[in-house]
Parts: structure tokens; C-alpha cells; sequence
């Protein structure tokens, strides 16, 4: 960081810079900010995922007073500053203090993230008072910032007072629905917000009028998002009514509503009148048949929706017809979602009739329905005249052979589609063949799946054929289906010669050592492959190889998912050399083979050398404690890796101490799964004694571990000093009171910890009626699982009450 922060004081070109998840001293940070003083080009400076913190956030900030050209990091005197991201970087009080003191100077900001930090409500207040003075910041995501209701009041004020703030994210902050008067009149006292996102918000009561009401009266909202708030029919026909009059809202979301036709009916009418709606959602409801005629017959009204979803609606054949009628009339519409609605041919017939005269339609789901041959043709024959549509899935819609040839006789004509869905159907071979067939005439085509439907080895080989000659496809996707080693040579012999496929799906294929030998081969000559899935195969040791060797000389592929292929040690040992001079590689999957320890140290020692994989997916290889003292080992060393999983193994309390020995000199791990690994109180509380130390550390799953009361008392410990955790599983760990209580307490001091893991453990009521204390205090936790513990309804009451001065949980599981 010091030579690159040197390098900027002279530097004259240089206009973004990136330090994603890397400046994790205060050193680091300070450079840059020094640096930063005589820079006179950069203008997006990234410092999301960094733990700088406060002390870190203040020298930035103090640097903005000199630098006059970073458009994204510096405020204060900066005249072009246009975006401030610093989400998840743990910043609390004074870190968000320096921000609101350089944000009372600047004039240009227009974006500002403070996303998964710790602001809660005095730093609220200090964000929000700055809101009053400056006339520039456009977006304010506080979703999942542990706001209280005190500092939802406070930004409301704020808000009244802001001229530029356009993006308001209240979700998953978990307000109680009496208090949602604040943010709905936001739109009203702020003549620039124009987006609100409420999903997931548990709206009820009196909640829904409170937002329509805002709505019909808002001169500036534009987009409105309500899936998952409980609303139903009351509340669509509120939100009905504010349409009527609305002359602004473009995007409103209804989805998982249970809405019914009735409240169907009230959207409906209103579409009538509205005019400025574009995307509509309502997948997910009860709207039936009625509620689909009602949004058809206002379709045919309508000029300004071009998105409507309404899938899982169970509008079946007279719904659909109904839409299909609208459709011969609307010349707005582009985006059409009816997957899941019990259509039958008979609807699809008409759809295909309708096809032939649409002009607009550029993107149609039809999957999940009872298609069959009869409606597949149908689809067929209308787009050979159809030049809008450019999306079409037809996923698990009965399709056989014949369709598929109809389908494949139509895409010779067509010269607009790009995206193609035929997964879970039953095209077989000849299905196949004819798809091919056309793949070598079509010029559009960019992303087939023809996944889940009995093609083998004839199949694969007319595929292989129209690779080399297909120019256009970039994504294809074989997963479960019957090609083998010769179906899979032929595909690769295709991929020597194909210039375009960036993602190939050959999961659960029957592909054996000479099958994957032949993709390792292919791997060195190709150079547009970037994805690989391989799962469920009998790639083996000889065909791991094989791939390692290649990963040496390939330069394009970033994942490759080996999981569950029956690779050994000697694999891996070469997939881990691969490792060591690959430069691309980002994900790598080896979960569910048997690596055991002495794989799992080649692949550990790749990690000190390697510098660019992010995730690592080790679970169930069987690995003991010498394995995990390795990988624990490569994580000291390794300053790429984010995501680690380790699940279903049996590293024991001694590597679950290497493991945490590790986490205190590394700085980018973000996440670690070791559920089910015999970890014991001896594990439980070595990973304790880490968590007082760690500061990147947001995900932990320590599910299924024989913990005890013991381990949890060490973790609760542990997390009245932790940070960082977001994420905490402790579930089916014969935790008892004990161990409840400790967590209890825990609950009352931590201020980061949003979601908890307890279920099948031993809790009893004195645990229970300890937690409902701490919920009483605690401001974070948003989900709480404890179902299946030994609580008696009287406490399972009295976590009810807790739940009432509680102003954060809004998912629980006490059953």
C-alpha cells in the first residue's frame, strides 16, 4: 500500500484504484490518505470489505481537504465527488462522524453507501444531520445497519431538510409496523426520494393505508418494492387506489402477497387509469383465473407497462387465454413471467397465435406448465414469424423429441432469440440432434439448456459437431444427462475449435478418467472457457490430473467444480500444483471426495502460492486434524481467500485450534463453515478465542459439534468482544441453560450479531427465559431459531413479550 500510495503522487493518469478486502492495517490506510493530498486524477477510490474502521475512515476523510479530483472517496473540498462506498467496513461512531463532517462540505456527492456497518443511532444522527446541509447525496442504502426506531425518526428528519437523496432502503432494518409512518411519509417531506424498498418488512395493521396513502400524495417516487410484507387483498387495493392518482410510481413489487382476485381486481382497475407504471410483480399470490381476466382486460387499456410477473398464480388455461388476447392488443409489453400456472396446450396454442402478430414481446416464461408436443409446436410455428422475442424458457413443459424438433426447424428461421430454456423436459437424442442441426444456421442463440433431458452419447456428438461451426453461443448447459467419456471427447473435440462458449454444465453425466482427460486437453488449447462444472462424475485420480496439468497452461477459467468426481489424494495433489502457477482460477470446488489429509496438504501448500482463489470448498474429503493444521497453515500465508469450507470432516478440537490460530494473523477470510467436524468444547473454545481477535470474520458455522454448555459460554465470551460476526450457527450442540444463559448475556453487549442458529439443542426454560430478557436489550438480531429445544409455552409466551420492546427480530423459530 505505501509503494502504490507513493506511486499516486506522481501518477497523472491513473483514475480508479480498487483496494477491495486489502488494506487491513491503519499504515495502509494513512498512506493512501497522504497520498491522496497531491493526486490530482483519481476518482473512484473502493474501500469496501476493508476492517480500516474509524481511526482509518478519519484520515481519509482528512485527506478530502486537499485532494480536488476523487470523485468517489474524497468530500470535503472535492467539486466532483460523486459516490462514497464504504460498505462492510465496520465503520461505527467516529468513522462515521468524519463522513458527516466532509459530507457538510461537499456539494457533489450523489451516492453514498454505509451498508453493513455498525452505525446505530448516534452515528445515524450524525449522517442524518449532514443531510440537512448538503445538496448533493442522491442514495442512502441503510438496509441491515441495526437501525433503531429513534434513527429511523432521525433519517425521516433528515429527509425532510435533503434536496438530493433519491434511494431510501429501509428493508431487513426491521422497524415494527407502527412505526412505518416515518418512512412513509419520506416521499412526501423529500422532494427527490424516488425509490423506497420495503421487502421483507412484515407489513401489517394499519401499515399498508400509511404507504398508499404516501403514495398518492408522493410528486417524486418512482419505484416502490412490497414483496413479502404481508399485505394481501387490503393492502393491494390500497396501494389500488393511491395508483389512481399517483402520476410518478414506474415500479411497484406485490409478489408473495397472497393476493387473491379480489385484490387482483383493485390492481386492475387501476392499470386503467395509471400511466406511468412500466413493472408490475405479482408472482406468487392466489390471483386465479378471475384476477388474470381482470389484468388482461386492463392490459388492453394500459400504454405504459412493459413488465408483468404472475407467476405461481394458478391463472391456468382461461387466465392464460385471457392474457393472450391482451397481448393481440398491447403494444407496450415486453417482459411477460407465467411459469407455474397449471397452462395447459390448449393455452399455449393461443399464446403461439399471439406470438406471430406481437411486436413488442422480447421475453416469455412458460415453464412449469403442461406444454407437450401440441403446444410446443404452437411456440414454433409462431416464431418463425416472430422477430421481438429474444428469451424463451420452456423448462419442464413435457416436451418430447417432436418438440424439440419443432422447435429446432424454427430456429433456422428466427434471427432474434438469444436465451433458450428446455431443461427437465425429454428431448433424447434426437431431440438433440435436430437442436444441433440448427445451432450450425442460427446467429443469435448466445445461452442454451438443454439439462435433464436422456441426450447420450448421439446426442453429444451432433452437438460437438455444431460447436464448430456455431459462432455465437456462450452458454450451454448438459447437466444430468447420459453423454459419457465418448460424449464428453466429442464435446471437447468441439471445444478446440469453438471460439465463443464462456460456461459449460457436463454435471452428472456418467463422464469418466478418459472423459475428463479429454476436457483437460481441451482446457489447453481453448481460451474462452471461464466455468466448468463437473459434479457428480467418475473423474477420479487420472482425470484430476489430467485437469491439474492443464490448470498450468490455461489463462481463462475462474471456476471449476470437481465435487463429488472421486478424486483421491494424488489428485489433488496435482490439482494443488496446478494451483501454484494458475493465475485465473477463482472458486475451485473438491467437496465430497475422498483427499483426506495428505490431499488436503498439497492443496494447502497451493495456497501459499496462489493469489488469486477466493473460495474453497473442501467439505466431507475426510480430513483430520494433520489436514487441518496444513490448511491452517496455508491461511497464514494466503491474503485471496474469503470463503472457506471445511463441513462434515473430522478435524477434532486440534485442528479446530490450528484453524483458529490462523484467524488471528489472517486479515481476508470472511466466511468459514465447520459444521459437523467433532470440534468438541476444546474446538469451541480455541474458535472463541479467535473471534476476540479477528476483525474480517462475518459468517461462523460451528453446527453439529458436541460443543456443550462449556464451548457456548466460551463463544458468548467471546462475542461481547467481537466486531465482525454477522452470522453465528451453533445448532444441534447439546447446549443446555447453561450455555443459553451465556449466550443471553452475550446478546446484551453484542452489536454486530444479526442472525442465530440454536435449534436442537437442550434448552430449557430457564435458557429461553434468559434470551427473551436479552431481546429485551439487544438491537441487532434480526433471526432466532430455536425450535426443537425443551421450552414450555409459558416461556415460548415470554419471548412473545420480549418481542414487544424488541425492535429488530423480525424472524424467529421458538417451536
Amino acid at each position: 500500500a505505501q509503494a502504490i500510495a507513493d506511486a499516486l503522487k506522481h501518477n497523472q493518469t491513473l483514475t480508479t484504484l480498487g483496494f477491495d478486502s486489502h488494506l487491513a492495517q491503519f499504515e495502509a490506510a494513512q498512506a493512501i490518505a497522504d497520498a491522496l493530498e497531491y493526486n490530482r486524477t483519481l476518482t473512484t477510490l473502493d474501500l469496501t470489505h476493508n476492517n480500516t474502521a474509524d481511526e482509518e475512515a478519519l484520515g481519509i476523510a482528512d485527506a478530502s481537504k486537499y485532494n480536488e479530483t476523487n470523485t468517489n472517496a474524497q468530500l470535503q473540498c472535492n467539486q466532483t465527488a460523486t459516490a462514497l462506498n464504504v460498505e462492510r467496513r465496520y465503520m461505527a461512531a467516529e468513522g462515521a462522524q468524519a463522513t458527516a463532517d466532509a459530507l457538510k462540505h461537499n456539494q457533489t456527492l450523489t451516492t453514498l453507501n454505509l451498508r453493513y456497518n455498525n452505525t446505530a443511532d448516534p452515528e445515524d444522527q450524525a449522517i442524518a444531520d449532514t443531510r440537512k446541509e448538503t445538496e448533493t447525496p442522491a442514495s442512502l442504502p441503510v438496509s441491515s445497519n441495526r437501525a433503531s426506531h429513534k434513527a429511523i425518526q432521525v433519517i425521516d428528519s433528515a429527509l425532510e431538510h435533503d434536496q438530493t437523496t433519491k434511494t431510501l432502503n429501509p428493508g431487513n432494518n426491521n422497524i415494527p409496523d407502527q412505526r412505518v409512518n416515518a418512512i412513509a411519509d419520506a416521499p412526501n417531506d423529500n422532494p427527490t426520494l424516488s425509490t423506497i424498498n420495503h421487502r421483507y418488512y412484515n407489513i401489517v395493521r394499519d401499515g399498508p393505508k400509511t404507504i398508499a396513502h404516501a403514495v398518492q400524495r408522493s410528486q417524486m417516487l418512482k419505484a416502490l418494492n412490497l414483496g413479502y410484507t404481508n399485505r394481501s387483498d387490503q393492502g393491494a387495493q390500497a396501494i389500488a387506489d393511491a395508483l389512481k392518482d399517483n402520476h410518478t410510481l414506474t415500479t411497484l413489487d406485490l409478489s408473495s402477497n397472497e393476493v387473491t382476485a379480489e385484490g387482483a381486481q383493485a390492481i386492475a382497475d387501476a392499470l386503467k387509469h395509471n400511466q406511468t407504471l412500466t413493472t408490475l410483480g405479482l408472482g406468487y399470490n392466489n390471483i386465479d383465473v378471475q384476477g388474470a381476466q381482470a389484468i388482461a382486460d386492463a392490459l388492453k387499456h394500459n400504454r405504459t407497462l412493459t413488465t408483468l410477473n404472475i407467476a405461481h398464480n394458478n391463472i391456468a388455461d382461461e387466465g392464460a387465454m385471457a392474457m393472450v388476447d391482451a397481448l393481440q392488443q398491447n403494444e407496450t409489453l415486453t417482459h411477460v413471467d407465467l411459469g407455474e400456472n397449471n397452462i395447459s396446450f390448449e393455452g399455449v396454442e393461443f399464446m403461439g397465435v399471439a406470438l406471430k402478430h406481437n411486436q413488442t414481446l422480447i421475453a416469455l416464461n412458460l415453464e412449469c406448465n403442461a406444454v407437450g408436443a401440441e403446444g410446443t409446436e404452437a411456440i414454433a410455428a409462431a416464431l418463425k414469424f416472430n422477430h421481438t422475442l429474444t428469451t424463451l424458457d420452456l423448462s419442464t413443459d413435457r416436451i418430447t423429441s417432436e418438440g424439440a424438433q419443432a422447435i429446432a426447424d424454427a430456429l433456422k428461421h428466427n434471427q432474434t432469440l438469444t436465451t433458450l430454456g428446455l431443461g427437465y423436459n425429454n428431448i433424447g437424442d434426437q431431440g438433440a440432434q435436430a437442436i444441433a442441426d440448427a445451432l450450425k444456421h442460427n446467429r443469435t442463440l448466445t445461452t442454451l439448456n438443454v439439462g435433464h433431458n436422456n441426450i447420450s452419447v448421439q446426442g453429444a456428438e451432433a452437438i460437438a459437431h455444431a460447436l464448430r461451426r456455431n459462432k455465437t453461443l456462450s452458454a450451454l448447459n448438459l447437466r444430468s444427462n447420459e453423454i459419457g467419456d465418448q460424449g464428453s471427447q466429442t464435446i471437447c473435440d468441439g471445444l478446440k475449435h469453438n471460439r465463443t462458449l464462456s460456461i459449460l454444465n457436463l454435471e452428472h453425466n456418467r463422464i469418466g478418467h478418459q472423459g475428463a482427460e479429454s476436457i483437460a486437453d481441451a482446457l489447453k488449447d481453448n481460451q474462452t472457457l471461464t466455468c466448468l462444472l463437473l459434479k457428480y462424475n467418475s473423474v477420479a485420480d487420472k482425470g484430476a490430473q489430467s485437469i491439474g496439468y492443464a490448470l498450468k497452461y490455461n489463462y481463462t477459467l475462474t471456476t471449476l467444480d470437481l465435487s463429488s468426481t472421486q478424486v483421491a489424494a494424488e489428485g489433488a495433489e496435482t490439482i494443488a500444483d496446478g494451483l501454484k502457477h494458475n493465475q485465473t482460477l477463482m472458486t475451485l470446488n473438491l467437496g465430497y471426495n475422498n483427499i483426506a489429509d495428505k490431499g488436503a496438504q498439497s492443496i494447502a501448500d497451493a495456497l501459499k502460492k496462489n493469489h488469486t482463489l477466493t473460495t474453497l470448498d473442501l467439505s466431507c474429503i475426510e480430513v483430520a486434524a494433520e489436514g487441518a493444521e496444513r490448511i491452517a497453515d496455508g491461511l497464514k500465508h494466503n491474503r485471496t481467500l474469503t470463503t472457506l469450507c471445511l463441513e462434515n470432516n473430522s478435524i477434532g478440537g486440534q485442528g479446530a485450534q490450528a484453524i483458529a490460530d490462523a484467524l488471528k494473523h489472517n486479515h481476508t477470510l470472511t466466511t468459514l463453515y465447520l459444521r459437523s467436524n467433532e470440534l468438541a468444547v476444546v474446538g469451541a473454545q480455541a474458535m472463541a478465542d479467535a473471534l476476540k481477535y479477528n476483525q474480517t470474520l462475518t459468517t461462523l458455522n460451528l453446527i453439529l459439534n458436541h460443543i456443550a454448555d462449556e464451548g457456548a459460554q466460551a463463544i458468548a465470551d467471546a462475542l461481547k468482544h467481537n466486531q465482525t460476526l454477522i452470522t453465528l450457527g451453533l445448532g444441534y450442540n447439546n447446549i443446555g441453560d447453561q450455555g443459553a444463559q451465556a449466550i443471553a448475556d452475550a446478546l446484551k453487549h453484542n452489536q454486530t450479531l444479526t442472525t442465530l442458529y440454536l435449534e436442537f439443542n437442550n434448552i430449557g426454560d430457564q435458557g429461553a427465559q434468559a434470551i427473551a430478557d436479552a431481546l429485551k436489550h439487544n438491537r441487532t438480531l434480526t433471526t432466532l431459531v430455536l425450535q426443537c429445544n425443551k421450552v414450555s409455552d409459558q416461556i415460548a409466551e415470554a419471548i412473545a413479550d420480549a418481542l414487544e420492546h424488541n425492535e429488530t427480530l423480525t424472524n424467529r423459530n421458538v417451536t
